[in-house]
């Protein structure tokens, strides 16, 4: 974003100069389409601080967009963690302390755990977060297992296989939540970091966002102006060389004086306008 940025400040450049050169130096455009340049070069320059308006405000648009699902994942990480935790609280319960209400929390529970990750790996594809993505990924078939052991272990308590189900919750539900657990903490590593990271970025590129928009703003003032002096010099000097020999001539014809080398340096300034715009014209015309 940066790069194109500052390359729009240098491409306007580059079309100011290259257009006052071509334009101003061209003794047959006329006067009024020289006068069109300041015009044009300004509506240039307008263009090019709203594209660097546009393309600033996409970035920061896009920045606060991963900003916000970076968060939105962190609360899903921790609210996966909690239904994690949950489970294995009611399975305790359920098992140890013989509280068979538990079952339909812990069924819910466990069948709440895809539909969060699904969540996660959308928002991790959003962004092409691939680390989240190859996380997920490798987790999938343990929160699968997960809830098979669950399913495994209520359905043994409902059978009356109490024994059977505290073997499968000691020997592979608690291997399969500990792995869980540690996928968890893997995502959440670094989050904190990288939104902190995004929230610098931030304010530089609006510091050199500021300092961008004064410089294009700076530069379009001064080729605008620049063209102006120009325009205006080249139109000046034929005038001011046509005033002063008019009025060379027609003292000369008004006095009836001798001609004189002042006399020839003014029929000598008038051949020196020899542009084809009206001033040009107006000089071919007064020296018939």
């Amino acid at each position: 974003g940066r790069y194109r940025q500052s390359q729009g400040a240098g491409f306007f450049c580059e079309i100011g100069l290259l257009a006052m050169r071509f334009l101003i130096s061209s003794k047959n455009t006329p006067i009024k389409k020289k006068f069109l340049l300041p015009s044009l070069l300004y509506s240039v320059g307008l263009l090019i601080i709203f594209l660097s308006l546009a393309i600033f405000y996409n970035n920061h648009r896009q920045s606060n967009h991963l900003i916000m699902d970076l968060i939105e994942q962190k609360n899903i990480l921790s609210q996966f963690e909690v239904n994690v935790v949950n489970i294995n609280q009611d399975l305790v319960q359920l098992l140890y302390l013989g509280q068979q209400d538990r079952d339909a929390l812990v069924l819910a529970n466990a069948e709440a755990l895809a539909s969060v990750m699904v969540d996660f790996r959308e928002i991790a594809a959003k962004h092409d977060l691939i680390k989240d993505m190859s996380l997920a990924e490798e987790i999938e078939p343990s929160i699968d297992e997960l809830r098979l052991l669950t399913v495994d272990i209520v359905g043994f308590t409902l059978v009356n296989n109490l024994p059977q189900a505290i073997n499968v919750y000691k020997y592979d539900y608690v291997v399969t939540a500990h792995q869980i657990l540690i996928f968890v903490d893997e995502a959440l590593y670094g989050k904190s970091d990288q939104i902190d990271s995004i929230h610098e970025d931030l304010e530089q590129q609006e510091q050199f966002f500021m300092g961008l928009f004064l410089l294009e703003f700076i530069l379009v003032f001064i080729v605008v102006y620049i063209s102006y002096v120009g325009i205006a010099n080249q139109l000046i000097s034929p005038i001011k060389q046509l005033q002063r020999a008019v009025n060379i001539i027609a003292e000369y014809f008004s006095l009836e004086k001798e001609l004189d080398d002042n006399f020839t340096h003014s029929i000598q300034a008038l051949k020196r306008i020899d542009s084809q715009d009206e001033l040009g014209m107006l000089s071919t015309d007064f020296k018939k």
